[in-house]
């Protein structure tokens, strides 16, 4: 099982907190870090939220290990937690990626988890050179902000309403499956030597919404097949 993503070691953060007008010191900032790691650990998200955030008030400038705590503390904002996936995915506890993603999140909410999705997204994007686990970890988070926006615009609250599904919903949707599908390239190659549950239950997704992935990791999906879909929920 993929581990929790942890912190590399604090020492080599200073070096890359040129945080304009931050002024801490590397015991002040390791202090910060641990309790928003302890607040995550915890699963007070919105506290290690705003820890994180005073400490990376502007992403290309923020260090990458803060960049994927912050990630991870806005996807537990939304109602993600990856270990709790792979649980998931270890039980076989649904029989679609869709049904798990939307078992583990939910369709409560939608606008304000698909809002600490963006967020995530963004702060993983920010990372120039992602890790294998960074990029497992951007993979799930465009996996779930995939099901979510499908859940925002379609779902009523009792039934999906294929009729909701339009040009501008089908482009997010392709967006996001064409992160997840290089990021897993990548972890299978760096970890896993193949491929695992996980990432074959992530690649399944697209064929599963009715598109195709190309060579290239770009994905054919029409509105048309992504309304289909909708109908089948």
């Amino acid at each position: 099982m993929m581990r929790k993503f942890l912190l590399a070691p604090l020492a080599g953060l200073a070096l890359a907190l040129s945080l304009a007008g931050c002024g801490l010191d590397d015991a002040t900032l390791e202090a910060q870090v641990e309790k928003a790691r302890i607040a995550i650990d915890a699963g007070d998200y919105a506290a290690a939220q705003a820890t994180l955030e005073a400490l990376c008030p502007v992403l290309a400038v923020c260090p990458d290990d803060i960049l994927s705590l912050l990630a991870e503390a806005y996807m537990g904002q939304g109602g993600v937690d990856v270990l709790t996936f792979l649980e998931q995915v270890d039980l076989g506890s649904a029989p679609t990626t869709f049904d798990l993603l939307t078992g583990m999140l939910g369709t409560t909410d939608s606008a304000t988890k698909l809002a600490e999705l963006d967020d995530a997204l963004a702060a993983l994007a920010a990372i120039p050179a992602r890790t294998a686990d960074e990029e497992f970890q951007y993979a799930v988070a465009s996996a779930c902000h995939a099901a979510m926006a499908i859940v925002d615009a379609t779902f009523d609250g009792t039934n999906y309403n294929a009729g909701a599904v339009d040009a501008t919903l089908t482009a997010t949707v392709v967006a996001d499956l064409e992160v997840v599908l290089p990021s897993l390239d990548e972890v299978a190659a760096a970890l896993l030597g193949g491929t695992s549950d996980a990432t074959d239950e992530l690649n399944a997704m697209v064929a599963e919404l009715g598109g195709s992935a190309n060579p290239d990791n770009t994905v054919n999906l029409t509105q048309g097949q992504l309304a289909t879909f909708v109908g089948t929920l």
